[in-house]
């Protein structure tokens, strides 16, 4: 799993979007610093024209100690995909807030059941 410490980020490699992979989870859990304000911040970097960065949250997720599955949170549904042949290239990032600790595992980027 991925540790990410108080006030730190991760920013996952760049992948491709369509509108083929909708959403994507991941297990977490906050290892310190639980508190009622602590807060992991989810969001999808990308750029328009290939150069002009954007942030879009997706997510704002709060505390708890045991591994859990978030809920499904938007990607290719939270971005201006305008036809299904389009593709964005996008990072995932993900933000400690007001010192909690955390651990992300696993992942996934869920694709549309055919």
């Amino acid at each position: 799993s991925l540790v990410i410490q108080p006030n730190g980020s991760a920013v996952s490699p760049s992948l491709c979007v369509s509108t083929e992979y909708p959403s994507f989870r991941f297990f977490v859990r906050e290892v310190s610093g639980a508190s009622p304000f602590s807060s992991l911040n989810v969001s999808l970097r990308w750029t328009i024209l290939g150069f002009l960065p954007i942030t879009t949250p997706v997510a704002t997720l709060k505390p708890g100690t045991t591994w859990t599955l978030t809920p499904v949170l938007r990607l290719a549904k939270a971005l201006p995909l305008l036809s299904a042949t389009q593709v964005l290239t996008v990072s995932v990032a993900f933000q400690s807030s007001f010192g909690g600790t955390w651990a992300i595992d696993d992942v996934y980027i869920d694709p549309y059941r055919r």
